[in-house]
């Protein structure tokens, strides 16, 4: 078919709505489960197709959905994935602060935004659709000014000296580097990990992001959290959206190198968390968008639909995301509320040390001995960003060198 077909036309029913709401409901819970991603049910939706009226509509909901509530795990039980490890230690501040729904909230809200916002955005994917033969020789330059922007945007100590900010940027450069080998040789031996329902990211990512912050707040009870609304920086969503769209337009960068493009020079915890948000629900959308107009799937979901034969209109598209991103919205809040209400009553020191234990069993379950030697190696990786004084950012050079090196 040709990739401008039937962009507009939309024949909305019942079971369109029906299999977008089964596919909220699919993302919601993928997102509430550690290791678990939407890509999980967008191939179960594919090998399972015949059965299901609109398998599309399921795909579109539950990756949208699961945008919005992945940063549960990241704020509740300091669990990354890609989309949101960066956004683990600041989320995590918020809680221990007593501000966790506000946390919650600001990401929830944020990213629904960021999903209105991207519609906007696709006469943009349009035109680069037609004109798309010069973006994949100008990826690699990309990633190389986002990886220079993010080292030499560290700041040095107030009183730090002449050449403070330079040894900050040196030490930026050698944990991006060190993680990015790190990534490298995760990739390397993901061929060891033989469950269909693991990834080596689940080791990778939680060792450089999530384990740090268990191991750094070790004590004391979790504070009562306040249920308290603060609307999201409109600047910060609006970087992330813009982010998560020019991460969509090149192939083999993942939705995680938006969220390092989306928070660099942003320094306040409820903008950092909203950008990272942003970013990650607005790739989601505009992923799909790259697929209709240039039929170039840039999100394992948007692959599956591309596996199908058979893209929906724009109109559906909108229509299943609105929908996807108004209903996890509210679910998202509902369960962070109840969650909060029992988290309260925790000691820190004792769910650290079970949430550790979950994910050593998590990451040998998921992806057996390897995965626990790349969670081990990577964990001491992410133990020296806040050692060294520079951003847990420098540690998504782990995703951005191995891509790199597949340009060259």
């Amino acid at each position: 078919m040709t990739p401008y077909r039937n962009l507009f036309y939309s024949d909305p029913t019942a079971t369109v709505l029906t299999d977008a709401l089964l596919g909220t409901i699919l993302g919601f819970i993928a997102g509430l489960i550690p290791g678990i991603h939407s890509n999980t049910f967008a191939s179960l939706t594919l090998i399972y197709s015949s059965k299901f009226t609109n398998p599309a509509a399921i795909i579109i909901s539950s990756s949208i959905a699961y945008t919005i509530a992945n940063i549960l795990p990241t704020i509740l039980l300091g669990v990354p994935g890609e989309d949101t490890a960066i956004a683990v230690h600041p989320a995590n501040e918020m809680v221990l602060e007593g501000r966790g729904f506000e946390a919650v909230a600001i990401s929830a809200i944020s990213s629904f935004l960021a999903v209105v916002i991207s519609f906007l955005f696709y006469p943009a994917v349009l035109f680069i659709g037609v004109n798309y033969s010069t973006i994949r020789s100008i990826t690699p330059f990309a990633l190389i000014a986002i990886s220079a922007f993010l080292i030499l945007t560290e700041s040095g100590e107030e009183f730090g000296g002449r050449y403070s900010a330079w040894r900050k940027r040196l030490y930026a450069f050698l944990v991006f580097t060190v993680s990015g080998f790190a990534g490298i040789v995760a990739f390397q031996v993901s061929e060891y990990v033989t469950n269909p329902a693991g990834s080596i990211l689940l080791p990778l990512l939680t060792g450089l992001f999530g384990i740090p912050i268990l191991l750094q707040t070790t004590a004391g009870r979790i504070p009562p959290q306040i249920v308290r609304w603060k609307k999201p920086d409109g600047n910060a969503v609006s970087a992330g959206t813009l982010a998560g769209f020019l991460v969509s337009l090149f192939p083999g960068v993942s939705s995680g190198v938006a969220t390092v493009l989306a928070t660099v020079g942003i320094r306040g915890r409820e903008e950092y968390v909203a950008a990272v948000s942003a970013a990650n629900s607005a790739n989601a959308v505009l992923c799909f968008f790259m697929l209709i107009t240039a039929s170039k799937p840039r999100s394992g979901a948007s692959e599956a639909l591309r596996q199908l034969g058979n893209y929906p209109s724009l109109v559906e598209i909108v229509a299943i995301a609105t929908v996807a991103a108004s209903i996890a919205l509210v679910l998202t809040l509902a369960a962070s509320r109840v969650a909060f209400s029992h988290l309260s009553r925790l000691q820190f020191s004792k769910l650290s040390i079970a949430v550790l234990i979950f994910l050593i069993a998590l990451t040998y379950t998921l992806t057996g001995f390897m995965g626990i030697m790349v969670l081990f190696i990577s964990s001491i990786i992410g133990m020296s960003a806040p050692l060294l004084g520079v951003r847990r950012a420098n540690c998504m050079g782990c995703l951005i060198i191995p891509v790199l090196l597949y340009y060259f």
